[in-house]
């Protein structure tokens, strides 16, 4: 399965990911944690570290948008 960078649900309610790739980054937008591969020297700290943020936040779970700035309403658009 192809992963591409974008926002994304999770499987937990009232969480949602921006992802970003090389390095892979994931931000929990509600709580505003991010966990950084890069922050991490080898495959056991990363593979840790993934783990947690997923125990607290969940998985990816559905692409929503390509950006943040599609799921925000621009002061253009017409009122509903």
């Amino acid at each position: 399965m192809k992963v591409e960078q974008g926002v994304f649900r999770s499987d937990v309610d009232g969480h949602l990911f921006v992802l970003k790739l090389n390095p892979v980054r994931v931000t929990c937008v509600v709580c505003m944690e991010t966990c950084d591969t890069s922050a991490f020297k080898g495959h056991i700290e990363r593979k840790k570290a993934a783990t947690a943020f997923v125990d607290k936040h969940g998985a990816l779970d559905g692409k929503v948008a390509d950006s943040l700035l599609q799921l925000i309403p621009t002061s253009n658009e017409p009122k509903q």
